[in-house]
């Protein structure tokens, strides 16, 4: 039976489709790259001095198929660095649009129910898990979730 998920999960699920929706965008503005190493210089700048900016540097320097696949990729390491993706920023995406951040969050939370649906589905064990989920993270949408 598999724990239900936690705030830090949602999150983690939350900033995946946030990199997803960035990876179509660099699709259609392949700038989007060079303004992502610009934050990066500007955290520098400041004076924070971090080795994930390392590893953003060399994710921006991928082709951008590349990196539109990395940053959509499900591995532990993304999930770390997509903590500190300079990409959100450069995007844009969440300049005043808080209806956009609520959003993302309530669609990663729906996913991570799907999940541990399907898996009380599979595994009857997993049932009683996923019933205190739901009674514990569902509440009826309001106009500005949707």
């Amino acid at each position: 039976m598999s724990p239900p998920p936690n705030a830090e999960t949602i999150n983690d699920r939350a900033k995946l489709l946030t990199h997803r929706i960035i990876a179509r965008q660099i699709a259609t503005d392949p700038d989007l790259i060079d303004r992502a190493r610009r934050v990066l210089s500007e955290w520098r700048s400041m004076g924070h001095q971090y080795a994930v900016f390392d590893e953003w540097d060399r994710l921006l320097n991928l082709d951008p198929v590349q990196l539109r696949r990395q940053i959509t990729e499900r591995s532990e390491n993304m999930t770390r660095l997509r903590i500190s993706s300079p990409l959100g920023i450069a995007s844009g995406l969440f300049v005043n649009d808080e209806a956009l951040r609520r959003r993302i969050r309530r669609k990663a939370m729906n996913g991570l129910l799907l999940i541990a649906k399907r898996r009380a589905e599979a595994d009857p064990s997993c049932s009683r898990s996923f019933n205190s989920l739901v009674e514990r993270t569902t509440k009826p949408l309001t106009e500005s979730d949707r």
